[in-house]
């Protein structure tokens, strides 16, 4: 009878430790609302929460979902996956607008979500809305201290401030608050003299959310035309704290088989340029070719997305025989993936939402190409701007008043040869640049032109079309942009769609707009360091346009960030593949189906899963499912999963080899740099398949030392091992898949 009671007993607890799905609460809730509310309009760009607060909170593996207070908030019961809000105000509020706010936060954290606050609330919200205050762990003591010349900080926790910046200059006023709840964990607390009464907190996470006081979260000024940041808290502790996502698993997007993504796209921009480079220039040479032989031909082992201007290959619009020959011997080589640049390379997307021809009118004599009308900087423009194409004004080009452009651009687009056409931008570019790819291969991406900020229904009709998009952001982290506050989050959402970040600036930014310091592009390096180390933020990306082989201190300086870039480790893919990778970081869902136990699911090419803090952590292979390896980094533990397994899991355990991949039963990946893919176990070792162009390195922690057998779609290497590393190669470049096997050599 004990037996069958302990038998019993095994089973109810596998079942409720595994498989707890039938709960809802075994979700992840991974989703914060993002409040704001800039007096220009719902576009995210400029907001507070935009600018600051993704990028971290991404990082932490929760998602932004972007609500402008103009907008009716969401019931929260309908918001699926919540995990709380985060209020972060570009502007004050109406009353109106005040209350209504303060009675969803209530139903938000009645429902038992997090509150985050940055920066001051509605003016009116501090005597008003007490029993918020109270609701969130903290209590508004009914004043302000407007004179700061006596205030010294009692309490300053080097965890969290100074991360950027100490608090040195003037300290601006700020609320008197104070915790009321015995778990809230004070980070910056400040006292007027030397009276403890006078106690405020100015930085604090509790149960239910957390609190920074505006100027003392982020230092921003402007010297000029130039904008300074700098952190003071620690953005990526404090929204771990915030929202308790301390122990969360990570989706990342920076990581693939153990390694540091790397991909490479070209915007075609000055395709056409004549190259003042010798000896290209003295045959008058384009820049494609340019490009095409000094930097894509050199390095047959990189991969690179090159996106033509569909005009720029168009002779109805510029286009040259020699620019429709550049597009067909690029496209042909194998390392080259296939993209749009648009088809007339709009400038300032906001003034063709709503595209009426008339707009454009008072513009077609700068285009310097000509325009649908033939008046150019070469000609005369028509003084008329009543009649367009000799037909009468519609009514609603009457009442069109002309926008100015934003982001200092003379012209709305690069090439104004035929009216604006959202359709032929879209699909109509897709098409014609098919037709100079060989067969099996096409457009795979969209890379967005100009200010990178499309209007939902471009993001929509790229969307229809079937390809990914990329491009904007401008991620920069250097000597000129020396703080995270620089780094943009994943992506930009209009309407229901995403545009997916390029994740490193090109060298326009670099350049001053293309006109001077055309070496400044050798600065990427900065970005690409900082962004990688002691966090890892971003995938090294180098990011350029064709006009970089027009000057030889330009190719010189996009030459010599390749070269620092191979004596890296990193994995090589296309810029659709991370397009496609961080799509699968919104798509995600993670179900917790144990202890220390996730189901991943719906998570398109996203392979990767981290684990923050996690130096005494490892993966239990024995009680987890499509799982390629681990790798301690930064502090950080990489879990691979197996692109071929749909709904892989991970079960984490403890182990004291933090100074080390641990050992395990089986062997098990650390790094690669080529995709590992359909990974099977037996009892003598293991069965896999490597994808991509790039020369094979990879490292495998095998459970014995001893001599391995590596067998490479055949060919077979002994390796002898004796620190639990085998680390095995194959320089070939390119090819179809590799089949490997891996086994132990038995001794006679």
């Amino acid at each position: 009878m004990k037996a069958i009671n302990a038998i019993a007993y095994v089973l109810i607890f596998s079942l409720l430790v595994f498989h707890p799905l039938c709960g809802e609460d075994a979700r992840l809730p991974r989703r914060v609302i993002g409040l704001y509310n800039l007096e220009s309009g719902p576009d995210v760009w400029y907001s507070y929460v935009h600018q600051y607060a993704a990028m971290p909170i991404e990082q932490n593996g929760l998602i932004i979902d972007y609500h402008h207070l103009d907008d009716p908030l969401p019931k929260v019961e309908d918001v699926d996956d919540l995990l709380g809000a985060l209020l972060w105000l570009d502007n004050d509020l109406s009353e109106t607008q005040t209350k209504t706010l303060a009675d969803w936060i209530r139903s938000l954290l009645a429902a038992g979500k997090k509150f985050v606050l940055m920066g001051n609330p509605p003016s009116r919200f501090f005597n008003q809305q007490r029993d918020i205050w109270k609701a969130m762990g903290l209590a508004y003591r009914d004043r302000w201290v407007n004179s700061t010349y006596n205030t010294r900080f009692t309490k300053m926790d080097p965890r969290m401030v100074g991360f950027e910046r100490q608090y040195v200059d003037f300290l601006h006023p700020y609320p008197v608050i104070v915790p009321i709840e015995e778990d809230a964990e004070v980070f910056l607390q400040a006292n007027i003299g030397r009276n403890d009464k006078k106690q405020s907190i100015l930085v604090a996470t509790t149960s239910h959310g957390g609190y920074a006081a505006s100027y003392y979260d982020v230092y921003y000024t402007f010297e000029g035309d130039k904008e300074f940041r700098r952190w003071y808290i620690n953005p990526f502790y404090f929204f771990k704290k915030a929202y308790n996502a301390e122990n969360m698993p990570i989706p990342d997007t920076t990581t693939l088989a153990g390694c540091r993504i790397y991909y490479s796209h070209i915007d075609g921009d000055g395709w056409n340029s004549r190259t003042q480079i010798d000896p290209f220039r003295k045959e008058n040479w384009i820049t494609a070719h340019v490009i095409r032989k000094e930097v894509i031909e050199a390095y047959p082992e990189l991969p690179v997305t090159v996106a033509p201007i569909a005009a720029d290959i168009d002779p109805r619009w510029v286009g040259l025989p020699e620019s429709q020959e550049a597009a067909r011997i690029l496209f042909k080589l194998p390392q080259v993936e296939v993209a749009s640049h648009t088809y007339s390379h709009p400038f300032d997307w906001g003034f063709f939402k709503n595209y009426v021809p008339a707009a454009e009118k008072p513009y077609l004599h700068l285009y310097p190409l000509g325009s649908w009308e033939d008046n150019s900087l070469l000609g005369e423009a028509e003084n008329a701007i009543d009649r367009i194409d000799g037909r009468e004004v519609s009514e609603r080009e009457k009442e069109f008043h002309y926008p100015k452009l934003g982001e200092g651009y003379d012209i709305p687009r690069a090439f104004a040869n035929h009216p604006f056409n959202l359709k032929e931008e879209v699909s109509g570019s897709i098409a014609y640049i098919d037709q100079f790819a060989p067969e099996g291969k096409k457009v795979e991406l969209y890379q967005w032109s100009g200010n990178c900020q499309p209007f939902v229904e471009a993001l929509e009709d790229v969307k229809r079309v079937g390809v990914r998009n990329l491009n904007g952001g401008d991620t920069r982290f250097d000597s000129y942009h020396a703080s995270y506050a620089w780094v943009r989050p994943i992506s930009r959402t209009t309407g229901p769609y995403r545009q997916i970040y390029a994740s490193a600036s090109n060298e326009n930014t670099y350049t001053a707009l293309w006109t001077k310091k055309f070496y400044g592009f050798n600065q990427l390096v900065d970005t690409w360091s900082n962004t990688g180390s002691p966090i890892r933020v971003k995938p090294i990306n180098l990011y350029y346009h064709m006009y970089s082989g027009e000057k030889f201190a330009s190719l010189n300086a996009l030459l010599q960030n390749i070269e620092y870039l191979l004596s890296r480790e990193f994995i090589p893919i296309d810029a659709s593949h991370f397009a496609e990778i961080a799509a699968g970081f919104y798509s995600m869902k993670i179900d917790n189906i144990g202890d220390r136990s996730w189901r991943f699911l719906n998570r398109g090419k996203l392979q990767t899963i981290r684990f923050d803090q996690a130096a005494f952590s490892a993966v239990d292979f024995d009680n987890s499912l499509g799982i390629v390896g681990q790798r301690r980094q930064l502090g950080s533990l990489f879990v691979y999963l197996d692109a071929a397994v749909d709904r892989p899991v991970i079960t984490l355990k403890d182990s004291d080899e933090y100074y080390c991949n641990p050992v395990a039963g089986r062997p098990y990946l650390v790094s690669s740099t080529r995709e590992i893919t359909h990974v099977e176990h037996d009892d003598k070792g293991v069965n896999c398949m490597a994808i991509g162009r790039y020369p094979l390195k990879m490292i495998w922690v095998v459970p014995e030392n001893g001599v391995y057998t590596v067998s490479l779609n055949g060919k077979k290497e002994s390796i002898a091992v004796d620190d639990n590393n085998l680390t095995a190669f194959d320089e070939m470049i390119g090819g179809g898949p590799l089949k490997i096997r891996i086994e132990k050599e038995i001794s006679e």
